[in-house]
């Protein structure tokens, strides 16, 4: 149990870490719960850049329907999570 939650921890720190990469304009302002319209520079350009630290960073492999379903870190954070539990 203990290790789950450190795990979970260290995963939701590396995602802000992910997304201050992408949008370093929200570094004071980080919030999981963030949309992506509510990112001024959230365009597909900066969604490939995340998509690709995120599978860098997390050493995961998206498809095309879970890079399309991620809209903010939270959403990121639970298919990272569920796709980390599959394998």
């Amino acid at each position: 149990m203990l290790l789950m939650t450190l795990m979970n921890m260290i995963d939701e720190d590396k995602i802000k870490e992910v997304f201050i990469k992408i949008f370093p304009e929200i570094v004071d302002d980080f919030n999981l719960d963030r949309d992506q319209s509510d990112y001024e520079n959230w365009d597909s350009f900066a969604h490939v850049n995340l998509i690709s630290e995120i599978e860098d960073q997390f050493d995961v492999q998206l498809d095309t329907d879970e890079i399309i379903s991620i809209s903010s870190a939270k959403t990121a954070l639970e298919l990272i999570k569920k796709k980390k539990n599959d394998n």
